[in-house]
């Protein structure tokens, strides 16, 4: 596959529920352990009553 970038977004309480989501997700988890991506960018910010929200861009 050839990507030169991907993301994922999680909406959870904490981060250890965030990544236990993103992990559970096919999707998310192959661009997690993508080999091709060396380079991550992680962002957090308040999502208020939904708790935090959570982004991963990765780029090679």
């Amino acid at each position: 596959m050839e990507n030169c970038c991907g993301e994922n977004i999680a909406l959870a309480p904490n981060v250890d529920r965030a990544h236990t989501g993103l992990m559970n997700s096919p999707e998310h988890r192959d661009n997690i352990l993508r080999p091709e991506f060396r380079k991550v960018g992680i962002g957090v910010v308040n999502g208020g009553l939904s708790g935090e929200m959570f982004t991963q861009d990765f780029t090679d």
